[in-house]
């Protein structure tokens, strides 16, 4: 196998670990968290799922990271630079969804009258 299809699949096992490692985000809440809060809980985590990603970092990043690689390397090193700046741009947005959608949890949550802490 040569290094080409080696980091290839090396970036594929990376993201299919991390894309499995996440939990939903659970607030913190100063009061009672019966059936109510469970219900609007539930709610506002199928609310916040219809945000999505813009992919704008996994874009640029691959761009980016084919012309680095491509100047570096030839074509090889653009195949490598476009899979590195892929996995990148995709944990960058990853991360920047998380951090939206767990603001519509909060956000909706408060909206609904709960004490909501963080």
């Amino acid at each position: 196998m040569n290094l080409t299809a080696k980091i290839s699949v090396g970036l594929i096992g990376v993201i299919l670990i991390s894309g499995c490692a996440r939990r939903p985000y659970e607030p913190v809440v100063d009061g009672p968290q019966g059936f109510e809060y469970q219900r609007d809980l539930a709610y506002c985590r199928s609310l916040a799922k219809r945000r999505q990603s813009s992919g704008d970092s996994t874009a640029s990043n691959v761009v980016v990271g084919g012309a680095i690689g491509g100047i570096s390397g030839g074509f090889d090193g653009a195949a490598i630079g476009v899979g590195i700046g892929g996995l990148l741009g995709s944990l960058d947005d990853s991360s920047r969804l998380r951090k939206k959608r767990a603001h519509i949890v909060y956000e909706c949550l408060l909206n609904r009258g709960h004490n909501v802490i963080g």
